[in-house]
Parts: C-alpha cells; sequence; structure tokens
C-alpha cells in the first residue's frame, strides 16, 4: 500500500480541525448534540532495544513497560446528516470523497493540555545484574490509517551499565514510530470496551552510551490495548460549523 505523505498531512490537519470544532463548546439555544466518547487505553508490554555493535554477548536489552493515552474520540456515522455535511464541505474538494470513508476522528488530551503532554505515554523499566534501565516516550504527532500507525515523538533512555561505568547515563532523541494492526476492536460503537492489537517499532539517531552499546531501534512485540469508552455528549453551536 502506497502512502502519499502530502495527502496524509491533509488528513491529519482536517481531522484535527474538525475536533476542535466539536470539542470547542459555547452557550447557545441552538446547538447541535454530538455522541462523542472520552477514550482511557491502557497496555502492557514487552521491548527489545537492539544493539548496533555485533560483538558484545547480546545485542539487545529485554524490558516490560506499560503505555497509556487519553483521548476524544467521534463516530463519523454517529453524527447529525446534516452537520456532517457541513463538516466535510469545509474540506478541500479533492478530499472530500476520502473524507466521508474515515469511520472515526480521535485527538489525544495533549492537543488540548499542556499538563496532560508532560506525562510520558510509554514507560519501560529493566533492572539486572548488567543494566538499570528506563525508558520514556512523549508523542507528538500521532497518526494512523487503516492498519498502518506513525507518530513523531520525544524519547528518552536512562542506562546504567554496571560493568562499564559507575553512574548512569541519560540521552534524549526525537524517535519516528510505525505501528501496525487494527484499533477499536469492539462487538459494538457502543459497547464501553474495545482492543487494539498491534506490532511497533521506534527508530531515532543512534544513542551511543558507550564503545559497546549503540541503540537505535526498538521492536515491540505484538501486544493488546484495553480502551474504555466512555460517552460524552458534546452540544456545537450552529454558528460554530
Amino acid at each position: 500500500m502506497k502512502i502519499n505523505g502530502f495527502k496524509v498531512l491533509k488528513r491529519l490537519t482536517l481531522s484535527l480541525s474538525l475536533i476542535t470544532i466539536i470539542f470547542t463548546q459555547n452557550e447557545t439555544n441552538e446547538d447541535y448534540n454530538i455522541n462523542a466518547r472520552i477514550v482511557l487505553s491502557i497496555s502492557h508490554n514487552k521491548q527489545y532495544f537492539q544493539f548496533n555493535d555485533q560483538q558484545i554477548r547480546t545485542n539487545k536489552i529485554e524490558s516490560i513497560g506499560f503505555s497509556q493515552s487519553l483521548s476524544g474520540l467521534i463516530y463519523l456515522s454517529e453524527l447529525n446528516k446534516e452537520l456532517k455535511n457541513k463538516l466535510i464541505k469545509k474540506a478541500p474538494k479533492k478530499m472530500q470523497k476520502s473524507i466521508k470513508k474515515l469511520n472515526s476522528i480521535s485527538v489525544g488530551a495533549q492537543t488540548f493540555s499542556s499538563i496532560y503532554s508532560i506525562i510520558p505515554s510509554s514507560i519501560n523499566y529493566t533492572s539486572n545484574n548488567e543494566y538499570d534501565f528506563l525508558f520514556l516516550n512523549w508523542p507528538y504527532i500521532d497518526l494512523e490509517l487503516y492498519i498502518l500507525g506513525l507518530d513523531l515523538s520525544l524519547s528518552s533512555i536512562y542506562l546504567y551499565n554496571k560493568n562499564e561505568y559507575n553512574q548512569g547515563k541519560t540521552m534524549l532523541r526525537p524517535s519516528l514510530g510505525v505501528s501496525l494492526g487494527l484499533s477499536d476492536i469492539s462487538i459494538s460503537k457502543k459497547f464501553p470496551f474495545s482492543f487494539n492489537i498491534h506490532y511497533r517499532l521506534r527508530y531515532f539517531t543512534t544513542m551511543e552510551f558507550d564503545k559497546h552499546i549503540k541503540i537505535n531501534r526498538i521492536n515491540t512485540q505484538p501486544s493488546i490495548t484495553i480502551n474504555l469508552k466512555i460517552p460524552y455528549e458534546v452540544k456545537v453551536p450552529f454558528n460554530k460549523i
């Protein structure tokens, strides 16, 4: 499947615009009532941090961790027909057919809350006779189209190699995440729980902790995410559309 980067960016921009309109409330006598969801997602995962140096005894560090996210979600099929048509008409004409095929729009809480944005979305930790290891990740842009997901994030690794140096080292890098899988698997849109199944890779410029440990990639085993969807009615004024 070929991905057109410019079209992906336009879709993301439009999605952010639509969700901002919908979740921006204002008191008025004439409103659209929209059935939205506040979604809390939690997953448990096992990650492998790859080394560049193949000369050492092992070429990876295994780490157990957790991921979390908080987002706002709307299903386009549940929108008032008049409202849906108005929103679609705000898109460029060349994109309107593609927008009609979208099932849902979701935007993370970090888009609206600077406080929430400082909370890492992923935390992985391990400690053994050789290493103390901590990985943190903060997403900046997260986009999912069909079975493919992409994100741009800021990633941090703390590593204490007990065989090489006396204190731990921390490094920070921008990173690119790629995921393959299915999201929002459920028996019904109205059911309060759904599941995601994804396999993930993350790439960043090399973090060189010493002559043996040079990390530039993270592999995450296929993991299951549990989504708790809390119904929430949003009133959108006519004059906001």
